[in-house]
């Protein structure tokens, strides 16, 4: 796979691995496609316990606001996009310099920004992923079916995660090139960034 030229004008083409690029971006998706299927159960128990008008109503909003706020807002036009730009630039590097076969082997958590990010990306990536494991923690704690009821918009925004990630990376394959979003590399990064 050879990517565009970077690096500006006249510059030599990159070698760009496909696999390492496949395993950032399809890991990723397996990781949020877990979370969907472990909470599938608990939805499907629980929502045949709504009894009154109020708590579909409070179903669907907790759908659309899910949808919007955790699948548009937070996966399609951030989480997604950067996943994908990670992938891209872990998978090229600089001439005269090779990818760390650690970040190849835990590319989906280079792929997060877990590590080997700006340290906004990677304090960022961590908190977020704290706070997320509080609040599973404390809606575990909900009696059904309101507990249900928050995991079905937990599922819709998972889901809208995992194809937005599917759907930016085929996208950046049929372009050639990733998507115009910034991987927040560190200055030292032996990684290409296309970032705009």
């Amino acid at each position: 796979l050879q990517a565009a030229p970077a690096g500006g004008v006249g510059a030599a083409p990159v070698e760009a691995s496909r696999g390492v690029q496949l395993w950032g971006v399809l890991g990723v998706a397996a990781y949020l496609s877990y979370g969907v299927k472990k909470v599938i159960p608990i939805v499907v128990s629980g929502i045949g316990l709504i009894d009154a008008g109020w708590q579909w109503a409070f179903l669907a909003v907790t759908l659309a606001f899910f949808g919007y706020v955790e699948g548009y807002q937070g996966f399609t036009k951030g989480f997604a996009p950067r996943v994908v730009s990670r992938a891209w630039a872990l998978s090229q590097s600089r001439a005269g310099h090779q990818r760390a076969l650690s970040h190849a082997i835990f590319a989906p958590a280079f792929c997060i920004g877990y590590f080997h990010g700006t340290r906004k990306r990677v304090v960022t990536s961590w908190c977020v992923t704290t706070i997320i494991f509080f609040v599973v923690v404390a809606v575990k704690q909900l009696p059904n079916p309101y507990r249900a009821i928050l995991d079905a918009g937990v599922i819709v925004g998972l889901a809208w995660g995992v194809a937005s990630i599917l759907v930016i990376y085929a996208r950046s394959l049929m372009a050639g090139r990733p998507p115009a979003f910034d991987p927040s590399l560190p200055k030292d990064s032996p990684y290409i960034s296309a970032a705009v």
